[in-house]
């Protein structure tokens, strides 16, 4: 375990410092106009990789997610320099929608976020509403199906390529009757829906209560 924790921190404190982090942060930061091009490249994708994979399997109490959905933002970031290159365009012909480099690199870092998004928890939609919602303060509506797409692919990848219960499935030792349909099931789900209710009251009342606060802030 101290071997494993060992080989995924000494590439990140000799070569990229900035990839002990999850990286969402950064992916928020460029999408919103921050110069944060150095943290997407190669090398901080291989760190970071190598990083979390040997901090997870040490047994670490960390998670995988984070740097996942930022690997899948390297990866966009890096596949953004084929279509932004000069000699693509003489073959292929430029997208209309596209201007210059960072257009590309916006996307492409968007769709990728919403794709690791999409593999590490089973959530195409999740990625995509993650990249509208948070990241991308200017994000276009004709990328939107070209990130849900990527995103439903990343999850089929994820999800059965490696077998019947995917890479990322954990294995929970269940009993025999687990997925045995029994009625009384059916009462749990209204408890479920009164926890929906609940919760959808909370963030309403909060909601309100923010926003009275600010305009009456405001209006000091």
């Amino acid at each position: 375990m101290v071997c494993l924790a060992l080989a995924g921190a000494l590439p990140v404190i000799l070569c990229v410092k900035t990839a002990g982090s999850s990286g969402i942060p950064a992916i928020i930061g460029i999408l919103n106009g921050c110069d944060l091009q150095q943290d997407f490249q190669f090398k901080t994708l291989v760190v970071r990789l190598i990083g979390v994979t040997c901090a997870v399997s040490s047994g670490l109490a960390v998670g995988p997610e984070g740097p996942m959905i930022f690997i899948g933002a390297c990866t966009g970031a890096l596949l953004s320099r084929i279509p932004s290159n000069p000699a693509v365009w003489e073959y292929f012909g430029r997208p209309p929608s596209s201007m210059n480099h960072h257009v590309y690199l916006r996307d492409y870092i968007s769709t990728g976020a919403a794709c690791g998004i999409a593999a590490a928890f089973r959530a195409p939609i999740a990625g995509a509403l993650f990249v509208i919602e948070e990241a991308a303060s200017h994000f276009r509506r004709e990328q939107l199906a070209k990130v849900f797409i990527g995103a439903i692919i990343a999850m089929l990848f994820a999800t059965y390529l490696a077998g019947e219960e995917g890479i990322l499935q954990y294995q929970v030792a269940t009993g025999q009757n687990c997925r045995t349909w029994q009625w009384l099931q059916f009462i749990d789900y209204l408890f479920f829906v009164l926890v929906g209710g609940i919760c959808g009251l909370a963030g309403a009342l909060f909601n309100h209560i923010n926003v009275t606060v600010a305009t009456w802030r405001a209006s000091m």
